[in-house]
C-alpha cells in the first residue's frame, strides 16, 4: 500500500495494471464481513479496479470470471511444470516440492468461480495452446 492509502498497481501486463485486492493492514483487527477488503473486493464498486486472488475469490461464485494464467503453471511438452520464480505468493513458492499441486489447484479453483463464463488470459504461449487443445477437445491432462 502506498504513504496515501492506495493500493500499488503491481500486477502488470503490457499497459495493463492493477493492484491485488486490499488486504487487512499487518496489526490491525479483523474487520466485520461486510466491510472486509476480500469482501469488498468481490461485491462492492470499490473493488472494481483491483484483481482478486485465489484466497478472496474461494467460496465465491460470479456470473463471469477473468482468470489471468501466469507463468507459474505452465504446459512444457507433456506435462505441467511450476515455476516458483515466476510466484508472487511466498507460501506456495517456498513449499517447492508441493508447488505444482498449491498451484494446480489455485487454478481449479479460480476456473470453477464463473458460473456462466470464465475467460482465461494466458501468458504463456505453449501453455495457451494446450489450454485450446483442451478446450477444443483435444488431448487430456
Amino acid at each position: 500500500m502506498r504513504p496515501d492509502g492506495s493500493l500499488e498497481p503491481d500486477v502488470k501486463i503490457g499497459d495493463w495494471q492493477r493492484p491485488w485486492n486490499a488486504k487487512v493492514p499487518k496489526g490491525a483487527a479483523t474487520p466485520r464481513p461486510d466491510r472486509h477488503p476480500y469482501t469488498l473486493w468481490a461485491n462492492t464498486e470499490i473493488g472494481e479496479s483491483q484483481v482478486g486472488c485465489i484466497y478472496s475469490a474461494q467460496g465465491l461464485w460470479f456470473d463471469s470470471v477473468g482468470v489471468i494464467w501466469g507463468k507459474d503453471l505452465v504446459w512444457r511438452t507433456d506435462r505441467w511444470v511450476a515455476q516458483p520464480e515466476e510466484s508472487r505468493d511466498a507460501p506456495v513458492r517456498n513449499a517447492v516440492a508441493d508447488m505444482l499441486d498449491l498451484v494446480r489447484n489455485a487454478y481449479r479453483v479460480l476456473l470453477t468461480r464463473g458460473i456462466r463464463e470464465t475467460r482465461v488470459l494466458c501468458l504463456d504461449p505453449e501453455t495457451r495452446d494446450h489450454l485450446a487443445q483442451l478446450a477444443a477437445g483435444g488431448k487430456k491432462s
